[in-house]
């Protein structure tokens, strides 16, 4: 667990930090942002992280957890070709 920096790149090609906190829950390692560095700082970040913790320690703390099968990628995939194969013709 903890605070890191994040260097991300937009469509213009301009790199942006942003700060991310780490955390595990249910045996998983998670990560999200905090904010972009310079709206927030490091300290705020590391709040953000705490009161994380204090919510999964609480048993309050609700995530998306995305459980996708490969048939059901495969299936979304084989659609989404089929509708820009129609697109193109």
């Amino acid at each position: 667990m903890g605070v890191f920096r994040r260097w991300v790149k937009s469509k213009e090609s301009t790199k942006t930090a942003y700060w991310y906190v780490r955390y595990s829950i249910n045996g998983k390692d998670k990560w999200e942002s905090a904010g972009k560095v310079g709206e927030i700082t490091k300290v705020v970040a590391e709040k953000k992280l705490q009161d994380i913790k204090r919510r999964i320690n609480m048993g309050v703390y609700e995530y998306e957890d995305v459980n996708i099968s490969l048939e059901s990628l495969e299936e979304d995939y084989i659609k989404h070709v089929k509708q820009v194969k129609e697109l193109r013709t």
